[in-house]
């Protein structure tokens, strides 16, 4: 019998087996291979400051005229506490718009960019694009939380960041209410989700507890109401997600004791809001948040046509307007009626059955019907009478987004079922032309809101009779320097709306400028026959009277004016110079400093109470002074070269030989 040993690897052999192994280091993975979804968001910065670059240089347009320009009170940082004690269209030294809204955090947000910017429009763009990008990732990190496929998130957040029913919030700078109503309320979205998400599923923000999370989500909440009333829709957002299950949890029945307990929260939060917003407005004005119940019939059935017509929309974006006129429907057995309701129905009935094989099409088709809610004018949304149903593209900024859910997984589930690669290779060739056409119509229509003009000639060529068109357009041009093409826009809309006193005004006010006093004081009588209580009328009106020689109309009218708006320094300075007409230079002087009393940084009472001491009251100690202040005010008025070379004129004389 032979023995052997158990054959044994030698020492000298399994050290260098070892040695071998440790010689090949693993392989790292790069950054992005390790952070895929910072690298996707790094995209989303990028496509959108593409598609939105040319919006940067676009001017103040339309009511950033009023929110910004002429509102003396986002001018100082130190007003920030009275935002939160006004109208949102609250503003001096015009004819004061108090439309019923309570939007203080927007105004904070012109506040900051003045400080920073001035009147510099590039500045409030780029906020606007900036708030637009992080809407954008916003998306892309929820869809992801709901999708958990990243091709999809991503394609909903680009599908978000490129759509062009979105350039009427990002591209016009007083659209940004929607930004930032958006932004607040994906927040308060965002940390609810993490509240109610599995711990080891949240990323970093497993780190925070979940008491935390959930009073982060109703700190933001609260500013995205402050933001605009749109925000409360977060609620039933929560509602409808509970609904389909999203956060798995152990009940698959829906418990409303249990939605009532996470909701409740939210609801005190909007109780409180209500009650803030009708307190301040209703001090300030009679439009407050209040059910429209003369019109409760019609706007509930014209609310299936509105909803259809924001469907064709986000569904082929070609024709866009800022002024959308919705003639109202009045009968449900209208065919018209009938259609739009079939529609709807349509919708919703195709989303449920779908939903049972893919839930997130019922979340998105639930959202999206959520969001639009508010948009049903039941509670009422102030706009011009001749817009019909109140409608806005701006107004799609948040419904959006569950359409564009309803959309991504729609398309996935359309993917999923094409059995030939050759064919999945074209429906992403076709996805990224989608994307493409999107983006460059979205870079087209920034194109319109570059300016007043820009905009509301595109405008008038899809509407040519539009009241407010013509109107703006008037505006714009007599602003500019076209005082012939202002007159002949505003009487196209008289022409349209002919018992207009505001029209009739703006006319007046450009006819005074081009020398037409007598023209001019016939329609500024009639506004005045028609609405007896509005201040810039009868300021107007006595230029009128005071251009045509008339001088103890044109004071009995400032006296009139100044009855209305106590501290009007515009219809003092008018008195003053009024007053010097006719010879009383006492009585102008005290005009000219009661209207610098009144506003200080008003630069022509300083320059005529100049005149007044320099040719009728020998006071040439005072002219230098009066002239340097009117010059600081508005370094770049016409006559500012003849003023300069008159200050240089006094001080030589007064220097000493």
């Amino acid at each position: 019998m032979v023995q052997t040993e158990p054959i044994k690897p030698s020492d000298s052999g399994a050290e260098a087996v070892t040695s071998e192994v440790q010689s090949t280091p693993p392989k790292q993975k790069r950054f992005w291979e390790k952070n895929p979804v910072l690298l996707l968001s790094v995209l989303l910065v990028v496509i959108c400051f593409s598609t939105y670059y040319n919006s940067l240089s676009g001017d103040f347009v339309w009511d950033d005229r009023a929110l910004i320009l002429k509102d003396k009170m986002i001018k100082d940082l130190g007003n920030i506490p009275q935002a939160f004690n006004r109208d949102f269209f609250d503003f001096t030294d015009e004819e004061p718009f108090k439309y019923g809204y309570f939007r203080p955090v927007i105004t904070i947000s012109y506040m900051i960019d003045y400080a920073i910017w001035g009147e510099n429009s590039y500045g409030f763009h780029l906020t606007n694009l900036l708030l637009h990008t992080i809407c954008s990732i916003f998306v892309f990190w929820i869809f992801l939380a709901l999708t958990h496929v990243r091709r999809l998130a991503l394609l909903g957040g680009v599908l978000f960041a490129v759509h062009p029913i979105h350039t009427e919030s990002v591209s016009w700078i007083s659209g940004r209410t929607d930004i930032f109503c958006c932004f607040f309320l994906l927040a308060a979205l965002g940390c609810y989700m993490a509240y109610r998400t599995d711990r080891d599923s949240i990323g970093f923000l497993k780190a925070i507890p979940p008491d935390l999370l959930y009073g982060w989500s109703l700190f933001f909440y609260s500013l995205s109401l402050l933001s605009k009333e749109m925000g409360v829709v977060l609620i039933p957002t929560i509602v409808v997600m509970e609904w389909f299950h999203i956060f798995q949890d152990e009940e698959k029945t829906f418990n409303w004791k249990n939605i009532i307990r996470k909701t409740l929260p939210y609801l005190v939060l909007t109780i409180g809001y209500l009650i803030l917003h009708t307190i301040v407005v209703k001090r300030l004005s009679s439009n407050i948040l209040k059910i429209d119940f003369a019109n409760i019939y019609p706007n509930f059935i014209t609310f299936f046509k509105g909803f259809c017509l924001y469907l064709y929309k986000l569904l082929l974006p070609i024709h866009l307007s800022a002024y959308l006129k919705v003639d109202m429907l009045t009968k449900l057995t209208h065919p018209d009626t009938m259609f739009y309701f079939f529609i709807f129905i349509i919708f919703f009935y195709v989303t449920k059955i779908a939903s049972e094989k893919k839930p997130l099409l019922g979340l998105g088709g639930g959202m999206f019907l959520v969001a639009m809610l508010p948009l049903s004018n039941i509670i009422r949304i102030t706009s011009p009478q001749d817009m019909g149903f109140t409608m806005a593209e701006r107004f799609m900024y948040i419904p959006s987004i569950g359409f564009i859910l309803v959309f991504v997984v729609a398309l996935d589930w359309a993917k999923e079922e094409i059995r030939y690669p050759s064919m999945r290779w074209l429906s992403t060739v076709v996805i990224i032309a989608l994307i493409g056409a999107l983006g460059w119509r979205t870079v087209l229509r920034n194109r319109d809101w570059q300016n007043d003009e820009t905009l509301f000639i595109a405008e008038a060529k899809s509407d040519s009779e539009s009241t407010l068109i013509h109107s703006n357009l008037g505006r714009f041009y007599a602003r500019n320097g076209q005082p012939e093409k202002a007159v002949y826009h505003l009487k196209q809309a008289l022409v349209m709306t002919p018992d207009s006193p505001a029209l009739m005004n703006n006319l007046g006010r450009v006819l005074i400028d081009m020398g037409n006093f007598a023209e001019a004081a016939g329609y500024l009588e009639k506004a005045i026959s028609l609405n007896p209580i509005r201040f810039q009328f009868y300021n107007n009106y006595g230029l009128a009277r005071a251009g045509l020689g008339h001088y103890q109309e044109a004071i009995k009218t400032y006296l009139t004016a100044l009855e209305l708006r106590p501290t009007s320094s515009q219809a003092y300075n008018n008195l003053g110079v009024t007053y010097k007409n006719t010879g009383d230079f006492e009585k102008a002087e005290v005009c000219y400093l009661k209207a610098i009393e009144h506003d200080e940084k008003y630069a022509p009472p300083h320059k005529n109470l100049a005149i007044l001491y320099m040719n009728h009251m020998n006071k040439p100690d005072l002219v230098v002074g009066a002239l340097q202040k009117s010059l600081e005010i508005d370094p770049n008025q016409p006559d500012a070269a003849l003023m300069k070379s008159l200050i240089l004129s006094y001080e030589f004389t007064a220097s000493p030989p």
